[in-house]
């Protein structure tokens, strides 16, 4: 199952219903449900709804007006990069046709740059054109968790 993250919309999945911004916990419950789901924390958010898949952990969260405000996705477990064949079986994280977790994290920015995105980048993260953040563990190569927030969240960055 790939997971995408799509700028403005929300979180396509290839074999669950879209979750997009705006929705309410109702309704994203109904999209996922028969899944197993958990409730992630945020601080600062009014619900939440989580789901594991194979190698990385979704959560979407309500903002102050508790719609669907904000998604994040990490990869569970540690893993290891060099020669990326440590890796650990996980569904592609994708925004803007890269996988964001697989590669190093300077040519992940680097080819968001050229797809036209203001780039700011950080000691172990990155934020892209204000609506994407990327973070790594120091010392990581690669990015292990993606925040997507909605264009108009009611609640702050």
């Amino acid at each position: 199952m790939a997971v995408q993250l799509i700028a403005g919309y929300g979180l396509r999945l290839s074999e669950l219903p879209d979750v997009t911004f705006g929705m309410s916990r109702d309704e994203v419950l109904a999209a996922w449900s028969g899944q197993r789901l958990h409730r992630p924390f945020v601080c600062g958010t009014s619900w939440s709804v989580g789901v594991d898949l194979t190698g990385v952990g979704i959560g979407v969260y309500g903002d102050d007006e508790h719609r669907l405000g904000l998604v994040q996705v990490s990869r569970l477990g540690v893993f290891h990069e060099p020669g990326r064949e440590g890796l650990r079986p996980y569904e592609p994280v994708v925004f803007d046709d890269v996988d964001l977790f697989y590669w190093p994290a300077a040519e992940v920015a680097d080819f968001l740059r050229a797809c036209g995105h203001e780039v700011n980048e950080g000691g172990t993260g990155v934020r892209i054109t204000r609506v994407l953040d990327l973070d790594r563990p120091a010392g990581h190569g690669c990015f292990t968790s993606a925040t997507l927030w909605a264009p108009d969240a009611a609640f702050s960055r």
